[in-house]
């Protein structure tokens, strides 16, 4: 039974790891201002014309996630996150009101949304994981359910078993670093659920559909 006790904070420095890549990052977390392309836009027909690419990463938008699975640290063969799944979400793209972002730069999927937020953002301490509750702890801050589960969070991953054994032998440690940088953020405003995932969830499918 692993026993909760208070994590202590650990500063960058006291790893003694090269830390300058942060520097010059003074200020980090506050929103930036995006430079735009000037848009050439002389009739109507035009409005919507301008609009020719998709930010990065659209496609993750709708996905299905395996949380007993998914790692938001990544595996050992791969850097993404292994809990991904197929769309459950079907999507319609078109050069419309609805298709295009609201600055009328990049295409967006119908019934989603999406708007520039440029912001990097890196953490100033380093959290130590010295149970298998800090590890959930560290993994929910990027990936969470508000629903009540019968099993443990990502713990049918390949990291999470390794640090659970790593854990019980104490013959390492481990340690937790953040740095986030963003583009651009997107949602959903409106859902059509993906038949084949309707026919897995039913009935709590069709309580989605109606709400």
């Amino acid at each position: 039974m692993l026993k909760s006790r208070r994590r202590e904070r650990t500063s960058i420095d006291d790893l003694g790891k090269d830390t300058s890549w942060i520097g010059n990052r003074e200020g980090a977390g506050a929103e930036e201002t995006v430079e735009r392309t000037g848009l050439s836009i002389h009739s109507d027909e035009d409005i919507y014309a301008q609009a020719t690419d998709t930010i990065p990463g659209i496609g993750f938008l709708g996905s299905g996630y395996n949380l007993l699975r998914g790692n938001p640290f990544g595996d050992s063969s791969i850097s993404m996150d292994p809990g991904f799944r197929a769309p459950i979400v079907s999507f319609q793209w078109g050069r419309d009101s609805s298709g295009v972002s609201p600055d009328l730069s990049k295409l967006q999927p119908k019934g989603s949304f999406l708007r520039p937020f440029l912001s990097c953002q890196s953490a100033e301490t380093v959290d130590e994981v010295e149970s298998l509750k800090d590890y959930v702890s560290d993994l929910s801050a990027d990936a969470q359910t508000d629903s009540v589960l019968s099993y443990l969070p990502f713990s049918g991953s390949f990291n999470f078993k390794k640090i659970a054994e790593e854990t019980k032998r104490r013959q390492s440690k481990t340690f937790v670093m953040r740095a986030y940088c963003f583009q651009y953020e997107a949602g959903l405003a409106s859902i059509d659920i993906n038949s084949s995932f309707c026919i897995i969830i039913t009935p709590f499918c069709f309580v989605l559909l109606d709400s």
